[in-house]
């Protein structure tokens, strides 16, 4: 009988090490997929709600600074009472407010909806990893169940525009949102029956002020960028809305510098080869993923394809994400950092070329060349990132670092979306302003290109031939 049992607990417990790495693969699924999949509905509901480009881009950007404000402090509350209570309670929010985008029927409504998704996967997000990083001491068995967690979140990357295509255009687009349901009901019951609760009997403190001012600083930047000075029908001066700005900046800068359990460690900004790895993410999220925001629209307005045609073109961009990352270790270990991140961005600053050359000219098959070239090198970068801003600092600042690549990408992304908004956006409401006779998305790409030209640069300077690892 005890023989029995022993074996019957020791069959629970392959079946759950097998499991968890799924459950946790499929929140980062459906965290990754619902912000690529909505790229390539966003015309529809555009259309649908008769978004403005303001609209347009916070529908993406008030995801990602909800993501971006709450993920750090989930991860303490989830460490202080319970990763599993933290992960069911983000998988009931983002349920909900799925929902709520599902129904919206107007702008504001949408937006409300967006940031409840944003704040669910931040919760969802950082119990699942903490999940497997508790349940997985073993090296080996840690680095194959984040693997597996790290194909699938790839896998939703990279396949999301054209599977969100393809679900609004056999079913609408609020069934992109709609598929979210039973994804998070089978992640809630599975989480319930498979997944132990764990803590961390070391509490640290949340950084409210951090957290505050973080997420106030990222909001009226894309706010002036999308909207201008003014909010509603009143006009702020813009001297006072740049002080503004600069004040949120000093004041994130004093509560990180002074504060006990800060967000960031600015020490670790001392040194030029950490800046210049960190200088990668803000490229990339502008030069790319910014960018992917908009090739929907660049189909389908500039070169004339249908929204079924452009959901599947979207795939030279995006493929590449899904073939190359396999390859990706074995060229980094081939050449030094440098050269693979500095060469990579000037790669990703040729596809934005060739984009914006194929915008002016009206030439679909140059465009699809200058996305499946940023794509490719994207493909390569992004799965190293990472590990090389981790990597270049000590390992007891491993989180610190971490937590700082996170604000990185997140805060580039919502930056660039605003940017080429803006841009979309004097366009439409001043023509003159744009140098004449040259396309919208020609300017927009070509800033693209500029953003990862800068990078790449500022990476052969900043980090040095020595820095390998």
């Amino acid at each position: 009988m005890t023989v029995q049992s022993a074996t019957r607990s020791d069959e629970s417990a392959s079946l759950a090490n097998t499991l968890v790495p799924t459950i946790v693969g499929m929140v980062l699924f459906v965290v990754n997929f619902d912000i690529t999949a909505i790229v390539m509905v966003m015309p529809l509901v555009k259309q649908d709600l008769a978004l403005d480009v303001g609209g347009f881009a916070w529908l993406m950007d008030s995801y990602s600074i909800a993501l971006t404000a709450f993920l750090l402090a989930a991860g303490i509350l989830a460490d202080r009472f319970g990763r599993r209570m933290m992960l069911l309670g983000g998988d009931a929010i983002f349920l909900l407010a799925s929902l709520q985008c599902a129904f919206a029927g107007d702008q504001t409504s949408l937006i409300i909806g967006r940031v409840g998704q944003g704040v669910g996967a931040a919760f969802m997000m950082s119990s699942g990893l903490a999940i497997i990083g508790n349940r997985y001491t073993n090296t080996a068995s840690r680095a194959r169940a984040f693997a597996w967690t790290g194909a699938m979140s790839g896998f939703a990357t990279a396949l999301g525009p054209a599977g969100g295509g393809l679900i609004a255009d056999r079913l609408g687009w609020h069934w992109v949102f709609l598929i979210n349901i039973p994804i998070c009901l089978f992640i809630a019951i599975a989480a319930i029956v498979v997944v132990d609760e764990s803590r961390d009997p070391a509490k640290r403190k949340i950084d409210l002020r951090g957290i505050a001012t973080l997420s106030a600083l990222l909001v009226s930047v894309v706010w002036l960028l999308l909207h201008g000075p003014r909010i509603s029908t009143f006009e702020i001066p813009s001297w006072l809305a740049i002080l503004w700005v600069l004040a949120l900046f000093i004041a994130f800068w004093s509560t990180q510098r002074f504060g006990t359990q800060p967000l960031i460690e600015l020490d670790l900004f001392s040194s030029r080869t950490f800046v210049g790895f960190c200088l990668v993410p803000v490229a990339l999220s502008v030069a790319y993923w910014a960018v992917l925001i908009y090739l929907p629209l660049f189909l389908q307005e500039r070169l004339g394809r249908s929204f079924s045609d452009a959901w599947v073109l979207m795939l030279a961009a995006t493929m590449p994400m899904v073939a190359l990352p396999m390859f990706s270790a074995r060229i980094a270990l081939a050449m030094q950092a440098r050269v693979f991140f500095g060469a990579g961005l000037l790669i990703v600053s040729i596809g934005a070329f060739v984009m914006a050359a194929a915008a002016q000219m009206q030439h679909l098959v140059m465009g699809l060349i200058g996305m499946a070239i940023a794509g490719c090198a994207n493909g390569v970068l992004n799965p190293q990132l990472t590990a090389r801003i981790v990597g270049s600092v000590r390992r007891e600042q491993a989180g610190a670092a971490s937590a700082i690549s996170v604000i990185l990408r997140q805060g580039g992304f919502a930056i660039g979306i605003a940017m080429f908004g803006a841009v979309l956006r004097t366009s439409l409401e001043q023509p003159n302003s744009i140098l004449v006779g040259i396309n919208v998305f020609t300017t927009i790409f070509a800033i693209a290109a500029i953003a990862a030209v800068v990078g790449s640069v500022a990476v052969f300077v900043l980090i040095g031939w020595h820095s390998s690892d």
